[in-house]
């Protein structure tokens, strides 16, 4: 059996477009990230991403896409195993069906499973156990993002830009 590499888990980055709903880009996030991700490619490491690595939920689909894609083009070199979660729920019916091209999103998968030692793990976002956002229909959660937005975009920044309140 070959060496165990260490496993390094995210979740929540919610990469927006760039504009100024977009949390991630505020406060130099995309920079730590990239040295964080620098490590773990260092250390030789799995990289995890369990859910809400993109923001779709107050941003366009696509333009987020093309923003964040120098973070796909590395998150594909280092084979990232990408689990989809509830503000990134609208590519989940896309899993497996070879629509979206990019080497990324073929790791992308639902949550899974995986024996570590003798210990079985469960990699998930956790929205999954939620009664309002597990089956990837549009509630109160998305409906008040779209709120939130609309102030964000008066104000021309995110309202909670170093994830706290202002």
């Amino acid at each position: 059996m070959g060496q165990e590499r260490p496993i390094f888990v995210v979740s929540d980055l919610h990469m927006g477009d760039g504009g100024p709903r977009d949390n991630f880009a505020a406060d130099h996030k995309a920079e730590q990230f990239s040295r964080f991700l620098d490590y773990v490619e260092q250390e030789g490491g799995e990289l995890f991403i369990l859910g809400d690595l993109f923001e779709f939920w107050q941003a366009n689909v696509g333009r987020v896409i093309v923003r964040r894609m120098d973070f796909l083009e590395r998150f594909a070199r280092m084979g990232a195993i990408y689990v989809v979660g509830n503000h990134d729920a609208d590519l989940e019916d896309l899993i497996g069906t070879g629509l979206l091209a990019h080497p990324f999103f073929e790791r992308m998968t639902r949550p899974f499973e995986r024996t570590i030692g003798s210990r079985r793990f469960k990699f998930m976002h956790g929205h999954e156990l939620d009664p309002f956002n597990r089956d990837g229909t549009p509630r109160w959660g998305r409906v008040l993002a779209i709120l939130c937005g609309m102030i964000e975009d008066r104000k021309g920044s995110p309202l909670l830009s170093a994830g706290g309140a202002e």
